[in-house]
């Protein structure tokens, strides 16, 4: 739902946490009917912070190189329906409360 009232759109970019499990990744992409893209660890944050004072100061810096992604997971569309309903359902009860 953040995403869709974002505006955002294509593939998620994803790190730390969950994402040592295979099947969390792939039901994350399942359930957000996008792909994921697996960050390159280690330090994925100080990666970003390091881009963005790189960035800021004008310091040249191979962005996708840095930002590529380790593994990919495409959502399954044949599940799409199965987690739009759950979605549904949560909207639902959220402008209940």
């Amino acid at each position: 739902h953040c995403f869709e009232a974002a505006g955002l759109t294509g593939e998620v970019a994803v790190c730390g946490g969950g994402t040592g499990s295979e099947a969390w990744l792939q039901l994350f992409a399942d359930a957000l009917g996008r792909p994921l893209r697996l960050a390159r660890g280690p330090e994925v944050g100080a990666r970003g912070a390091a881009l963005a004072a790189a960035r800021r100061f004008g310091v040249a810096v191979d962005e996708a190189a840095w930002t590529a992604g380790t593994r990919w997971y495409e959502p399954r569309h044949d599940l799409e329906g199965h987690y739009r309903r759950y979605l549904d359902d949560v909207r639902s009860l959220r402008s209940s409360l």
